[in-house]
């Protein structure tokens, strides 16, 4: 045998052992069994709140619908959304105020897509979207239930739900009536407050346990009267979500409310500048995407 035919040859053998071993490889990352996650998108329905959720066991969660203006959101954003990730029924619907920056888009929501039970503040509001939906929820024969500080919801896969607010005490403002719902998988955890304020902030450092959260939902859109400093002592977050409508009527996010999040070190998140923001979290680390880029 020559030189070159043995140098072929073992050329040959090195590249049928490299192109085993590539198969194999592709054949372990296939079948390979891979932690669970948990994903949570904050939709981007501009000056609103909207958050999807879905356990590893695949349980959703919606959290709110925005819905400021003529604008059909849950019909025209939030359905689809819904739709295109092949969730045609929720096991759970959180209307955490009766706002309609918040349930404005809940009835184009539940029109479209199935759902189990609903989870409502309670806090008496008269305005035709509200009543529609409640209609609707009455119609649908789908199970309704008034929230309560120490509600637990518990999901098969080791996600957990606690409701921390409303309390006891009757605040006569619907932001401070908010839904409040710390939710833990592993050692991550995640802290959503509706449009709670100042008050309802004060209300659950006194009363609720833990606070501490991976993740916090800045309440009401980065306004200045929520997401205060002994709030934010509290919370420790290291992530901060704030859902906010561009170049909106109201200056929110407020500069203070932005200071105190930098001062805090939490990485800032907005949907007016990010688009949705999607955070999954297999119980230990986190991985964040955005819609949109820098």
């Amino acid at each position: 045998m020559s030189h070159e035919e043995f140098t072929d040859r073992l050329k040959t053998r090195r590249f049928l052992l490299a192109a085993v071993i590539a198969a194999i490889l592709i054949w372990v990352w296939a079948f390979w069994p891979r932690q669970p996650v948990l994903t949570i998108t904050f939709l981007d329905v501009h000056q609103g709140d909207c958050a999807v959720i879905r356990t590893p066991s695949g349980k959703t969660v919606l959290i709110d619908a925005g819905g400021a203006g003529n604008y059909d959101v849950g019909s025209r954003v939030v359905a689809p959304f819904l739709r295109r990730n092949g969730i045609r029924t929720l096991d759970l619907v959180v209307m955490t105020h009766p706002h309609q920056d918040h349930i404005g888009g809940m009835y184009g929501v539940l029109k479209n897509v199935n759902a189990r039970a609903v989870l409502d503040s309670g806090a008496p509001h008269a305005s035709e979207s509200y009543e529609r939906t409640l209609r609707l929820i009455k119609q649908k024969s789908i199970r309704y239930r008034l929230a309560r500080r120490g509600q637990k919801i518990s999901f098969p896969d080791g996600v957990k739900i606690d409701v921390l607010h409303p309390g006891d005490e009757e605040m006569p403002d619907l932001n401070n009536r908010s839904v409040v719902l710390r939710m833990t998988y592993g050692s991550a955890s995640f802290l959503f407050t509706g449009d709670a304020e100042h008050e309802a902030e004060d209300d659950m450092l006194k009363n609720c346990g833990r606070v501490r959260s991976t993740v916090l939902k800045v309440g009401h859109h980065g306004s200045a009267q929520a997401t205060t400093e002994p709030w934010l002592k509290a919370v420790k977050p290291s992530i901060a979500v704030i859902s906010v409508g561009r170049s909106n009527q109201f200056g929110h996010p407020a500069f203070e409310t932005l200071q105190r999040l930098t001062d805090s070190s939490a990485r800032i998140l907005r949907t007016d500048r990010d688009g949705a923001v999607t955070i999954t979290t297999d119980g230990k680390r986190l991985h964040v995407t955005t819609t949109r880029r820098p």
